[in-house]
């Protein structure tokens, strides 16, 4: 099973506090976002990793350098996109390059634990699955709806509510195949473009099982950077004499 992380954002609401490193690279109490989430998700089992960057990509070769010596059994590809593809551009560029039958998906700057084992059933019964949380407010995200049988309704816009609901958690099981027959442009929204179309074969979801963050805002970067704890159960080991921006 092959895990592609999608950071190649610019990251431009976070570099108020964020300015000298990639928004996955961000400093969480004197050591990378990322190294959390990679932890995190190696904890679980997981250990083929793919890094899909663009902006600032030489800040993630002295990461990766880092991060394989702590856990050698790590695999850890970078693969850079020359100009901005989109979600869906970067994720199709990925499959084409490093093929698997089946991948796992991240967003690089957000996360909530989740139940393994659960995601991949109920991605072998379906052509998709994802990980829904339920957060107090949605305006930030918009909202996902599910029919009886637990799967997804629709996926609503961002309106200017402050009410609870779910939301798509950024986490997708993903078919090998999935971007086959499409012919569409080489940048492109996966969420937008895709996953509407995908609807009517149905796409599964499980719920998270931790709290969500997504730390593309200053409030929620600080919130995290405060309790990182509380997002995720394990510090990481890093070398407090590292840093990740390159000479």
């Amino acid at each position: 099973m092959k895990v592609v992380i999608l950071a190649g954002g610019l990251g431009t609401r976070l570099r108020s506090v964020v300015s000298d490193v990639p928004k996955p690279l961000a400093p969480i109490q004197d050591i990378p976002y990322l190294a959390y989430m990679l932890n995190a998700l190696y904890a679980k089992g997981l250990r083929e990793f793919i890094l899909s960057v663009g902006y600032k990509s030489a800040h993630f070769e002295q990461f990766i350098a880092t991060q394989k010596l702590l856990l050698p059994d790590l695999t850890l590809e970078l693969v850079v996109e020359s100009e901005p593809l989109g979600t869906g551009g970067a994720l199709k560029y990925c499959f084409a390059h490093h093929p698997a039958e089946r991948y796992l998906i991240f967003n690089g700057d957000s996360y909530c634990d989740f139940p393994l084992a659960e995601l991949l059933e109920a991605a072998s019964k379906h052509n998709m699955a994802m990980v829904v949380a339920r957060v107090d407010n949605i305006s930030r995200y918009g909202e996902v709806t599910l029919r009886e049988n637990g799967c997804v309704e629709a996926f609503h816009e961002k309106q200017p509510t402050d009410r609870a609901g779910l939301i798509n958690a950024g986490v997708y099981c993903l078919p090998g195949d999935i971007f086959a027959h499409f012919n569409g442009p080489e940048r492109f929204s996966f969420e937008q473009t895709i996953m509407p179309g995908l609807l009517t074969q149905g796409v599964a979801t499980v719920a998270a099982t931790g709290p969500f963050i997504d730390m593309g805002i200053p409030e929620d970067y600080q919130r995290l950077s405060s309790q990182p704890d509380y997002y995720f159960p394990m510090r990481p080991e890093w070398p407090a004499a590292v840093s990740e921006n390159p000479s």
